[in-house]
């Protein structure tokens, strides 16, 4: 994901460019994983709430793929101050906005569910949060359709991040 600007406007957007990891594309095959790019932007984009990030648009340059949405600097993991290393400490959150963020987070995920989306990834680093101190969801990319029959990855590929993944 990259910071961009468009000049034309004065608007900075941030720009997600489909650039998989080679291991991926010998697994998943590159027409499977632009799929899934696409089907990422796609329900993003048919989604309109004040707690899910708007998509605006979606391209391709030079073969590769790319979306445009809303740009924000700052997601609930900076806040907490979590890094990868997930034994290490974060910073607690008061009370008064843990629960203002976990409210907003949960009417984003109700939306996303009255419309049959399962988000399957939702971690501090997927919630942005805005000026105006609101989370907004972000990364679809490993979201399924409710009823939605199971892809053609391989059976060794899990789907989430681990400590954040539901156990079932």
């Amino acid at each position: 994901v990259y910071k961009v600007s468009i000049p034309t406007i004065d608007k900075i957007v941030a720009l997600k460019l489909l650039n998989p990891v080679d291991h991926m594309v010998d697994l998943l095959g590159w027409d499977e994983i632009r799929k899934q790019f696409l089907k990422e932007a796609k329900l993003m984009a048919r989604l309109r709430h004040p707690h899910i990030a708007d998509v605006w648009d979606y391209d391709e340059h030079q073969g590769k793929p790319f979306f445009i949405m809303e740009y924000l600097c700052n997601n609930l993991g900076m806040v907490i101050g979590e890094s990868y290393r997930v034994e290490d400490p974060t910073r607690r959150l008061r009370l008064d906005k843990a629960v203002k963020y976990a409210l907003q987070t949960l009417k984003g995920l109700s939306r996303m569910h009255r419309a049959g989306i399962i988000h399957r990834d939702v971690k501090p680093f997927n919630i942005l949060v805005t000026d105006q101190d609101r989370v907004k969801i972000i990364d679809f990319g490993l979201s399924k359709l409710r009823g939605e029959a199971k892809g053609e990855s391989p059976s060794n590929i899990k789907i989430g991040s681990p400590y954040y993944t539901a156990p079932e």
